[in-house]
């Protein structure tokens, strides 16, 4: 996994309700579980719901899988002073999906507390001794042979970005998701081997919107703000990643946890650096290494000229500095993204430009496992 995020500008609470609908037929239960994506989705246009199919275990084992899972909004609100940028992301959560007679959940692990022992009763105590959250109760709709579906179309209304309580904090009033103008978008939602992306357009009302002088500058209409939030379930990464210890010299980022099991004495409080995984095709390599998979960035096609093509130019340099530290030339590539491309895909590490009514500054933000920091 890796997706990492740059943007430039031009001059949680949260809750889900359960799906419950009809017995999917058996033969779309099975069909959806044929296909070699990582979560199966279909639409039905006629009930405008979306039906979202879950392995209850990996393919070689009995355990639940795994996923991370990001929000992130591809449409956004295009105000500096209240941020919600087009193309921003939400927290890496690791969950997993946990099947109680009919209902299956939706369940977040807490990755703050943990421990780095191998002693399962160790493993087990601080388990027990933090919470987990449910994000979503959904009713188990269909299944075959350990492959279960679901109608997950008010999960995906609800506000997994805080969009909400973004509005209220910025003191623009009292804003709640409408369901009926709110809706999944089809055409941007889709199922991949290493991702499943959904894409919601939801509508956020309000009585009295006479406090939103801010939204006011950029919306349409301030008693209904529309923008899309897009959830991504990400595959976890290959096995063999090896994480750094941070330090603030380094100039990186962090991922930042709790390890209640060190000995008496020794911080409890652990950091690792927030990284792409860049390895040696040759272990033994001193100098001029190339590398196994180089770090490749794409500039979005939305970019205006000629800035677009200075943005490849000025981003490519930093291959100048893999250089000097030892890496072959074109360890840090920097293209346009393809035409084709949607630059919210989770494949692609996107450097996005985003439009704003009023002047700001730049950012990176990247979708990094929880556990590791790995992007």
């Amino acid at each position: 996994m890796s997706h990492r995020r740059f943007v430039f500008m031009c001059l949680i609470f949260f809750a889900a309700g359960t799906g419950i609908l009809a017995q999917t037929p058996p033969e779309v239960v099975t069909a959806m579980r044929q296909e070699n994506v990582l979560l199966p989705i279909r639409w039905d246009a006629k009930k405008g719901s979306l039906l979202l199919g879950v392995p209850l275990t990996e393919a070689e084992g009995t355990a639940s899988p795994k996923y991370i899972l990001n929000d992130s909004l591809p449409y956004g609100v295009g105000q500096n002073d209240l941020g919600m940028d087009r193309g921003q992301l939400g927290g890496a959560r690791l969950v997993h999906f946990e099947r109680v007679g009919p209902k299956l959940l939706l369940v977040q692990e807490n990755t703050k507390f943990r421990t780095d022992s191998t002693d399962p009763a160790e493993i087990l105590a601080v388990q027990q001794s933090f919470p987990s959250a449910v994000l979503a109760g959904f009713e188990i709709a269909g299944e075959n042979n350990g492959f279960v579906v679901v109608d997950a179309t008010k999960y995906f209304y609800a506000d997994i970005h805080s969009i909400a309580q973004t509005l209220a904090a910025t003191k623009q009033g009292t804003y709640t998701v409408d369901e009926s103008r709110s809706t999944i978008v089809p055409e941007a939602s889709k199922a991949f081997p290493q991702n499943t992306e959904i894409e919601a357009e939801l509508t956020f009302a309000s009585a009295d919107p006479s406090k939103a002088k801010v939204l006011a500058d950029v919306a349409p209409e301030v008693h209904a703000l529309t923008v899309r939030v897009r959830q991504s379930f990400l595959k976890l990464p290959e096995p063999g990643y090896i994480p750094r210890r941070f330090s603030p010299r380094s100039g990186y980022g962090d991922v930042s946890y709790r390890d209640m099991t060190t000995p008496l004495g020794d911080d409890v409080n652990q950091q690792l650096i927030a990284r792409h995984r860049l390895q040696k095709k040759d272990p033994n390599c001193q100098n001029h290494c190339e590398a196994v998979q180089p770090i490749h960035y794409y500039v979005d096609r939305g970019a205006p000229e000629p800035l677009r093509s200075a943005l490849v130019e000025g981003c490519s340099w930093w291959d100048e500095a893999f250089q000097a530290a030892g890496w072959a030339k074109g360890t840090f590539q920097v293209d346009l993204l393809p035409a084709d491309a949607d630059p919210m895909d989770a494949r692609y590490n996107s450097i996005q430009w985003v439009h704003r009514a009023n002047r700001g500054w730049s950012y990176g933000d990247a979708i990094a496992d929880p556990r590791t920091g790995r992007f």
